[in-house]
């Protein structure tokens, strides 16, 4: 019998920390802050959440990711890494494996 891979933390909340920081909650315990100053200077679709009234309007997406009324959003599974410091291959073990037909 063959081992089920586990899924990925899911993300149970996110709230605005500051005007560039978001306090993020996961199913497995992990709580963690991190910071988009980068990606607020880095313009593009982010250029609205400079403005701190925007950036507090952060929510959670009904498929579980960060987004705000602009369209801004995040992958739940990238800011995971960021907050934990793991790589892909730990959150993702079967990153490796090559399909059967391959």
């Amino acid at each position: 019998m063959s081992e089920q891979p586990s899924s990925p933390p899911r993300l149970l909340d996110v709230q605005a920390a500051s005007d560039h920081e978001l306090r993020l909650r996961f199913d497995d315990g992990t709580v963690g802050t991190i910071d988009l100053s980068g990606e607020l200077r880095s313009g593009g679709v982010f250029t609205a959440l400079r403005d701190p009234a925007a950036f507090r309007a952060v929510r959670l997406g009904e498929c579980g990711q960060v987004e705000w009324p602009s369209g801004a959003d995040l992958c739940p599974h990238a800011l995971y890494l960021r907050v934990t410091g793991k790589t892909a291959r730990e959150l993702f073990p079967g990153l490796d494996r090559q399909p059967a037909d391959a």
